[in-house]
């Protein structure tokens, strides 16, 4: 057994063989001799053996969702510590069927140092992977369906031994598991965004909305989002924008809830420094409260609600007013969305003018000193 061996391919060694040989490596790195840092030692040729199958079950309206594979983890558990111990790819088959598939010739027990059995059992169970993607899509199983699973009567199988086929061993457990996932029909809520515009500027202006994603149940997890959307994290929290040319509406996308429970959003408007517009600093918080359908558990219901600034509205506004007389910001340089207007603002002027009269004076009195000087020679 190679000293940097798996876990999983020095139990199958130790399966296989009844002389093992741990750690050994000859001098110099050569093969073909038995070093003097290697194990020898004397195993049974045969560990107690457990199978563990998972059998895939649907529960969902139709096909037209179904993913084309799924991917399911084996654990194993030896006391307070459960690892991942393997892991498996189901794919659907081309007569649209799904195998069952099988862990099999799992140790039963933790070996000692000899490679033997010991009476500690290990516990395996199985989950399936709700992050995981299939090839061919870009959504993840667990946007749309829930796990369901159920351990089965546990069964027997014939126990065989490589080493000694003829043996007679005790039978192999096997340990049957159905998943099934649950389809389960997503709330959606698609937040509108109204833009008002006061005064007459000469030409429309583009403004931007800010969608931010605030807090999410605990079990959910990835922060839904609208779909389509280019998603950034902004101090910690998963934001979007949207934009709308002059006064009108506009829409940030289809957010979509698989799971129940509260969701909170921030909406504001970016201020772009546009030249003679007052923007609109009002925040509205969007409370998502997702339920099933009291008549159909498969279905999720939202009810929503929006407060600007702790009170609650109907709709989510933002009024700019515009007069070219006023900049609350300083133009951008470089970009010709901006210009200089003329704000009314008397101060640089002013400066000059008063340099201007230092000046004359400091003038005059040099004029005067040369005069006395003259004078006095």
């Amino acid at each position: 057994v190679a000293p940097n061996a798996s876990n999983q391919d020095i139990e199958k060694g130790v399966h296989l063989a009844t002389v093992h040989i741990n750690n050994n490596e000859a001098s110099g790195g050569g093969g073909g001799a038995l070093g003097n840092n290697g194990l020898i030692f004397i195993g049974s040729g045969y560990r107690k053996r457990v199978d563990v199958t998972v059998t895939k079950q649907w529960n969902d309206i139709d096909e037209a969702h179904r993913p084309s594979e799924i991917r399911i983890v084996l654990l194993q558990k030896e006391g307070n510590v459960t690892v991942e111990y393997d892991d498996a790819i189901i794919k659907k088959q081309t007569d649209g069927t799904w195998p069952t598939y099988t862990f099999s010739d799992l140790p039963a027990n933790v070996a000692d140092a000899f490679g033997n059995d010991t009476d500690v059992p290990y516990e395996y169970s199985i989950k399936e992977d709700l992050t995981y993607v299939p090839s061919g899509t870009n959504e993840r199983i667990g946007s749309r369906y829930q796990e369901e699973i159920v351990q089965k009567e546990t069964t027997e199988r014939p126990a065989t031994s490589l080493s000694d086929p003829q043996a007679n061993h005790e039978p192999v457990k096997v340990f049957n598991y159905t998943v099934t996932n649950k389809e389960i029909i997503p709330a959606e809520v698609d937040p509108p965004v109204k833009k008002t515009v006061v005064g007459n500027p000469p030409n429309n202006a583009t403004f931007t909305f800010m969608l931010k994603g605030i807090n999410k149940p605990s079990e959910v997890d990835v922060m839904p989002m609208p779909e389509d959307a280019t998603v950034s994290i902004i101090g910690g929290k998963p934001t979007t924008y949207c934009e709308v040319n002059g006064a009108g509406s506009t829409e940030f996308g289809n957010i979509k809830f698989s799971k129940p429970g509260e969701y909170i959003y921030e909406i504001s408007e970016m201020n772009t420094n546009l030249s003679g517009y007052t923007y609109d600093n009002s925040v509205y918080v969007l409370t998502v409260n997702v339920t099933y359908d009291e008549n159909n558990s498969r279905i999720l219901a939202e009810k929503h609600t929006y407060k600007k600034n702790g009170s609650v509205v109907n709709n989510i506004e933002f009024t700019n007013k515009y007069n070219p007389g006023d900049s609350n910001q300083t133009p951008k340089p470089n970009d010709n969305r901006y210009h200089v207007v003329n704000t009314g603002d008397q101060s640089h002027f002013m400066i000059w003018i008063t340099l201007f009269v230092a000046s004359i004076i400091s003038i005059i009195m040099l004029i005067s000193i040369i005069n006395k000087k003259e004078i006095n020679q």
